[in-house]
């Protein structure tokens, strides 16, 4: 029997990437602009580093048996699943939007990467005013529930939800970046619903699956939207908890429309299979025209890796979690250790996420230049916007 002892540590090595975040490339290009001594830049990113919980923490665990806890999901060894269709069954367009046309610099590379890595797909851009020109002409119904949210994050949630209905597509929250084409992904599946990584749910929220609504994939008219916007009377923003109104609200339609529970869920992470798998084939086939698939994290939301420390934290005592938990903690060691092979090869997507005081500060370093953020269509020239050209 295979035994198992270590302790949870954050590595430097698989965290390199973050010097590849788009905040510290803008504290670079301020140092040459300012002719600050690099030293002084190097200095500040550390320390950012540091205080956003990217130190290198170490906890101990006691040994453990291989055997007895096993990962939430297979490590990927192939190619994201697809056809040999000719016709995509996802139409090539990728969604992003901001509450004007102008977005902070920090997000100017990731946007790039969509655009210049999938030259061939449509990119629509959505503000809240060409949102709201679309829900006028199209959803009327929506408005009363558009108007009673005053939070961007919480509008910004049920526009992807219509415009995903409507024309159907990706939709991505601009801190993604992407990592290699999406035409792949395309051919197989009618709409394509990443979740958060299952070791992230359970132990920052207890709950089994948490759908991750900065990323989502449909067809057109796809059943699973149109009940959420059936249902978005009930959304509700929760700013309490880690994950959002938006992503909770998306989780709780996804367990109906599959005729799912979570107490079936938590139940089926106490035993040794494939969390996306069992979820997968728990209603219609995954191909079906009107399914949902859950696609292993490993593909667009893998994370575990670039867990922040207060995660960690929640494995201290080891000894007195539950089953579950301690599952959870095994697994986010045994991916802290294995090589990023997997991760740059198989990933479409990774996500830069950036603290708000981070945001600030960059936006304080450029407050001397007359308009910090860059035109959208300065980065995709080919932008289609809906009130200017009626897509």
């Amino acid at each position: 029997m295979d035994m198992y002892s270590g302790r949870f540590s954050r590595h430097i090595g698989r965290q390199s990437r973050l010097f590849c975040h788009p905040c510290v490339t803008v504290l670079f290009n301020y140092s040459k602009r300012k002719k600050v001594p690099i030293i002084i830049c190097c200095l500040i990113i550390i320390s950012i580093l540091y205080v956003s919980g990217f130190h290198q923490e170490r906890i101990s665990v006691p040994i453990v048996s291989n055997d007895s806890y096993f990962l939430f999901e297979p490590e990927v060894t192939s190619d994201f699943p697809t056809s040999g269709k000719e016709i995509p069954i996802i139409p090539h367009i990728i969604h992003q939007s901001y509450k004007r046309e102008f977005v902070p610099h920090v997000y100017s590379r990731l946007v790039k990467s969509f655009v210049d890595l999938n030259p061939k797909w449509q990119y629509y851009f959505w503000t809240e005013r060409s949102a709201k020109r679309l829900l006028m002409d199209k959803y009327p119904h929506l408005l009363p529930v558009w108007n009673k949210l005053k939070d961007p994050i919480s509008r910004a949630d049920v526009l992807r939800y219509v415009v995903l209905y409507q024309y159907g597509g990706v939709y991505v929250d601009l801190d993604f970046e992407c990592l290699r084409p999406l035409d792949r992904v395309t051919y197989k599946y009618s709409c394509i619903i990443p979740t958060e990584p299952f070791e992230h749910a359970i132990l920052r929220s207890n709950q089994s699956l948490v759908v991750n609504n900065g990323i989502m994939m449909s067809r057109p008219k796809h059943p699973f939207f149109k009940q959420l916007l059936n249902n978005l009377i009930y959304y509700k923003p929760q700013k309490k908890n880690h994950y959002g109104g938006g992503a909770m609200f998306a989780t709780s339609q996804f367990l109906i429309y599959n005729i799912l529970n979570e107490t079936f869920c938590h139940e089926t992470m106490s035993e040794p299979y494939s969390m996306s798998q069992i979820i997968n084939k728990a209603n219609i086939r995954e191909t079906h025209e009107n399914a949902t698939y859950i696609p292993n994290t490993q593909y667009f939301t893998d994370t575990r890796g670039y867990a922040d420390s207060s995660l960690y934290e929640k494995c201290r005592h080891f000894e007195k979690l539950s089953f579950v938990r301690k599952r959870a903690c095994i697994s986010l060691m045994k991916v802290g250790s294995s090589s990023e092979f997997s991760f740059t090869r198989r990933n479409f997507l990774t996500h830069n996420k950036t603290p708000r005081f981070l945001k600030q500060f960059v936006r304080w370093l450029y407050k001397d230049v007359q308009n910090p953020d860059v035109n959208i269509f300065y980065l995709a020239p080919r932008t289609r916007i809906y009130f200017y050209n009626l897509i």
